[in-house]
């Protein structure tokens, strides 16, 4: 019983990750793309999303696999 229910958390921890993986790219891409218009405004909203996509991807990965984010 001990195995399937650790099989479980693991299945959940794998499940969680995943719409955060998107999150993470979709913050990187949005950035990127205001980055290409010339607006001093979108400019700055494009650094501060490219920022913090990168800054939760290495959150991400410097993350134990055991450990949930709190």
């Amino acid at each position: 019983m001990t195995a399937s229910k650790a099989g479980l958390e693991t299945d959940a921890t794998e499940n969680d990750s995943f719409p955060r993986q998107e999150l993470i790219s979709a913050l990187m891409v949005v950035g990127f793309v205001l980055l290409f218009f010339p607006e001093p405004v979108t400019s700055v909203l494009g650094v501060v999303l490219v920022t913090l996509g990168g800054g939760l991807w290495v959150r991400d990965l410097l993350r134990q696999p055991g450990q949930s984010i709190q």
